[in-house]
């Protein structure tokens, strides 16, 4: 049973990593992180476009189904 959730947080991962790489890389990506920097320079304040967020989700599952997977294993 741990083994299948490990595999399922992974590929949510993956598709979640794929998702937001495709979504910078389109047009409406490009728009996100173009009007982030400029408000960026306006006022100073940090801002993360919605494909990085996507991107890092799935980053962070990858990681945590990689964790449960090998976590605990004994020989």
């Amino acid at each position: 049973m741990k083994t299948l959730v490990a595999l399922g947080l992974i590929v949510v991962g993956v598709w979640l990593f794929h998702d937001g790489w495709t979504m910078r890389a389109s047009l409406k990506g490009k728009t996100q992180s173009a009007l982030a920097g400029l408000a960026r320079r306006v006022d100073g304040e940090t801002r993360v476009p919605e494909h990085g967020w996507y991107m890092i989700a799935g980053g962070v599952c990858v990681l945590a189904g990689a964790g449960v997977l090998f976590a605990g294993r004994k020989r």
